[in-house]
């Protein structure tokens, strides 16, 4: 504190302290992940949790646990990714994008082994064949579904939006939408159960997309531990044991939705 006295006219005390550690990470230490959407602090609803759309978040915080490093997330719009990675302003960014995103030639880009499309999941008496026949009807979608959003309204589907996937997935089962959007591999889970055979009709996927973690082109210590610690937590064992616990978890969370039994 002295010394920032002595030097207040040619550098604040406030300039001293950030300058303690380098531009490019956070002065708390934690690893600030990008990512398209935040789940809300509180992500219960009539006092319980929810099951997120995506993998974003828990991919993020496990790699703050084997880092060591607390997690922060960052919202960012998809075009802003590149500037904010090699800006500093995060650390890594998980996102999905296509085989032809121009940003892949950019940054480093590294696979998480995790790939879908969209589709969706209808009652299995539903005249619904093929995505145009959408049009007009009540299609279930979630806050953080921005790509099935856009191409729902784009085939002048009527949108609604929920806050997770077991509300979408209840309103199918209970009339309220004629269809929900996910991902075509977690719903290709979901569906194996004798419950759902009812609610399985399908469409091809579509907007096919991979999950990618996103860091800049360079070296330290920082991205090497976290390159090594990513690959801990992306092999196929991983992904099958997460895909089994969302199918599990989100059955629950519907049947707990429903307000009485089902008798579809």
């Amino acid at each position: 504190m002295r010394l920032c006295l002595l030097l207040s006219s040619i550098v604040s005390c406030a300039a001293l302290q950030a300058s303690a550690a380098p531009p490019s990470v956070a002065a708390d230490g934690a690893l600030r992940v990008g990512v398209s959407y935040i789940p809300a602090a509180d992500a219960s609803t009539a006092a319980r949790l929810y099951t997120e759309e995506g993998f974003e978040a828990s991919l993020a915080r496990q790699l703050g646990r084997l880092t060591g490093r607390p997690v922060r997330l960052v919202a960012l719009p998809d075009a802003e990714r590149e500037k904010a990675l090699n800006g500093g302003d995060v650390d890594a960014i998980l996102a999905r994008v296509d085989a032809g995103d121009a940003i892949r030639e950019r940054v480093d880009v590294l696979p998480t082994a995790y790939e879908s499309g969209l589709s969706v999941a209808m009652r299995s008496d539903t005249q619904v064949r093929a995505w145009p026949d959408l049009a007009g009807k009540t299609v279930c979608v979630t806050q953080a579904n921005a790509a099935g959003q856009q191409y729902l309204q784009a085939i002048g589907a009527r949108l609604k939006v929920e806050r997770a996937p077991a509300q979408t997935l209840a309103d199918v089962r209970t009339g309220a939408c004629d269809a929900a959007i996910h991902d075509a591999a977690l719903l290709s889970r979901l569906f194996e159960a004798d419950n759902w055979r009812k609610f399985s009709a399908t469409l091809p996927a579509v907007l096919p997309s991979e999950l990618v973690l996103l860091l800049p082109k360079k070296s330290n210590a920082g991205l090497t531990a976290l390159r090594d610690a990513f690959g801990k937590i992306t092999d196929s064992a991983s992904w099958a044991e997460r895909r089994q616990r969302w199918a599990t978890n989100v059955a629950l969370e519907v049947y707990l939705d429903q307000d009485a039994p089902d008798c579809h």
